[in-house]
């Protein structure tokens, strides 16, 4: 429970220990007071309005949780689709208490885009609106984490918000970490004397009619970055939505940096020739599908180590998104000299750069980033057709 990340090791730490009987106390209570909570949430009927508001936020308050809503002006209530940041463990109830949202399918993991769909397209036909945290993990608050690219696949207009979240009294104690889990967040979420939550609805933000999936993503975190007061850009420097799990996994087996967990570095590692000294064993239907999808990113890339790829296969288990990530520069490298190929009908795995390169120089940083998101996507279809076309050279 107490990881060494969440607080720093200083002189502070006295404070905290001094302060341990009285969190310890408040614990215990607020685990009561918080199902109670969730039972006054779930069974109060939501045309009370604001009774059903004052009654919640007062019940959150002795949990812990002081909430400030601005903006409520911008709220549409014809829109079906919520989208919001995410700060903390109790994002959901916050704004459940707050806004009246639907949040059986705000947590961070979907077992695949289809499922999620079908239940998000059942889910419209109620009042609330459904609640989405496009991160799909709890972030820092200093930085947008890369959002999934199935929000506008169910509709056309979402409403975006954004929470800001700070702990005036032992504020050093962190909401989350790299390596914690909900529990483990929610338990000092009790212990702390209080959080406060800052709620700014913002205006709701429609995708145009020729307008792709990724440039409406593109404004859509854009519009919340700004709002954040964060300056980042969407396609270069787009953190990592790896899960906590997978990076506490990642920073045992040193293949991420513990100090800067956001940005992944893979190293590259020497195959083992003798598989008997191996400590772990696969099953082979699993190893197969492992080593086909590395096969056809290493087509693409002959330069990138077969390690590297394999590494990152295990994370997205998607063969575009690996590719997207080599393209986009996120996977740090050592580049390997590709065996020479005998055939005459040689075919070339590099794009040619001329053919994706910007001809004119964007005079904003919006032309720059739009003009970066269509060349990107021009060399992810180049990388495909290249593959298509290995397998056609060896087929035959």
């Amino acid at each position: 429970m107490a990881s060494p990340s969440r607080f720093p090791n200083d002189i502070r730490l006295i404070f905290l220990l001094l302060y341990g009987p009285i969190g310890l106390v408040l614990l215990i209570l607020r685990l009561a007071v918080y199902l109670q909570l969730q039972l006054a949430a779930h069974f109060i009927p939501c045309y009370y309005g604001s009774i059903r508001r004052f009654i919640l936020q007062s019940i959150s308050a002795v949990c812990g949780m002081l909430v400030h809503c601005s903006g409520r002006h911008q709220l549409s209530s014809n829109n079906k689709v919520i989208v919001s940041n995410h700060v903390s463990v109790m994002d959901a109830t916050v704004l459940n208490t707050t806004l009246q949202v639907n949040r059986s399918y705000s947590k961070d993991y979907y077992p695949s885009r289809e499922e999620f769909l079908k239940a998000c397209k059942s889910k419209t036909e109620l009042s609330q609106p459904i609640l989405l945290f496009p991160e799909r993990t709890i972030s820092d608050g200093k930085s947008l984490l890369e959002f999934c690219d199935w929000i506008f696949e169910t509709e056309h207009s979402v409403q975006p918000i954004v929470i800001k979240a700070t702990r005036p009294f032992l504020g050093y104690v962190r909401l989350t970490t790299r390596t914690s889990n909900r529990w483990e967040d929610l338990l000092w979420h009790f212990f702390v004397p209080y959080t406060f939550y800052d709620i700014r609805i913002l205006p709701v933000l429609s995708k145009d009619a020729n307008e792709s999936n990724d440039k409406a993503i593109f404004r859509l975190r854009k519009e919340i970055s700004e709002a954040l007061n964060l300056r980042s850009d969407p396609i270069v420097s787009e953190q990592s939505s790896l899960s906590a799990s997978q990076i506490k996994k990642q920073a045992d087996d040193g293949v991420i940096n513990s100090d800067n967990p956001q940005t992944e570095v893979v190293q590259p590692v020497t195959p083992q020739k003798d598989s008997s000294k191996s400590p772990k064993t696969t099953t082979p239907t699993r190893d197969t599908r492992l080593a086909k999808m590395v096969q056809q990113v290493q087509d693409v890339f002959p330069q990138v180590p077969y390690d590297v790829i394999q590494k990152d296969l295990a994370i997205t288990k998607n063969v575009d998104d690996t590719i997207a990530k080599i393209l986009d520069g996120r996977i740090k490298y050592t580049p390997v000299t590709p065996p020479k190929k005998t055939e005459n009908n040689e075919i070339s795995t590099s794009p040619n750069r001329s053919l994706f390169s910007s001809k004119n120089f964007g005079r904003s940083s919006s032309e720059r980033l739009t003009s970066l998101l269509d060349r990107r996507e021009a060399l992810i279809e180049r990388a495909r057709k290249n593959y298509r076309e290995n397998l056609e050279s060896k087929s035959k």
